[in-house]
Parts: structure tokens; sequence; C-alpha cells
């Protein structure tokens, strides 16, 4: 038998009593979610990319717009073209259409990840969206009225 205070088991290979064999479990298990994963990456880069391109496509917009005739233009006798340019009006409809597809994915990304009561909808992605089918459909209709 175990004589004394050493802390070796005895040799029927029992433990002495002040030693716990096996370790306390936690009382809880922490599952919150610890930074930022790779699909929330993915909806932010997303989200980032497809106002990028709205912004683009105002730009190409205000470029295929026709030129405003000013008393310089007037007084040099330049000649101003008075309609839309076409092609890039066609650019900025596929540059939507690409915006459009991105928000639809982050949105189906997000729509993966919303699995817990306090995970919210990215609202970028639906605004940027709206935008994009709406002026799509702007595009669209002065593409085929004039």
């Amino acid at each position: 038998m175990n004589q004394g205070g050493d802390q070796r088991p005895d040799r029927r290979g029992a433990a002495p009593e002040n030693v716990n064999i096996v370790p306390e479990a936690p009382r809880y298990i922490d599952r919150r979610r610890k930074g930022k994963d790779l699909l929330t990456k993915i909806i932010f880069w997303l989200s980032i990319f497809s106002w990028i391109l709205v912004i683009v496509m105002y730009f190409i917009v205000g470029f295929a717009a026709p030129l405003q005739n000013f008393w310089v233009s007037n007084y040099l006798k330049e000649d101003i073209s008075h309609g839309w340019n076409y092609a890039q009006l066609w650019i900025s409809v596929y540059v939507l259409a690409a915006s459009l597809v991105l928000c639809i994915f982050g949105i189906i990304f997000n729509m993966m990840r919303h699995k817990r009561k306090t995970d919210k909808y990215r609202k970028s992605l639906f605004i940027a969206g709206g935008i994009s089918l709406i002026g799509i459909i702007i595009l669209l209709i002065l593409i085929m009225t004039s």
C-alpha cells in the first residue's frame, strides 16, 4: 500500500486521492465568431466592387451624353455632336449588369452566412443592386427610344 505523502500510484495502479485524473470540462463552449471569416470578407469586397462599378457607370454615361452648346463653341464655330454615344451607353449597361451580378452573388453569400439572430444582411448590396437594376432599365429605354 501507499504509505506516507508520496503522490505515486501504488502497485495496483490506483491514483492517490488528491490527484484529479480527468480535468474539468468548461461550463460553456464559446461559440462566438472570432474576427471576420472568409465569407464576410468576400461579401465586403463584393459590395465595394459593385459600388465602384456603379460610380464608373455614372462617368461613362456622363461622357456619352450629348454636349451642350455654349457661347465659346459658337464663337469658335466648333461642330458639337447633338446625340448620345450609343457605344458608351451599351458599355454602361454592361457595367451595370456586372454590378448587379456582383450584388446578387453578395446577397446569396450573405444568405448562406445568415444563421444567427445577430447576423445582419448588408443593406449596401440591396441598394447597389436596386440602383443597378433601375439604371439598366432606364438605359435600355433610352437606347431603344432613340
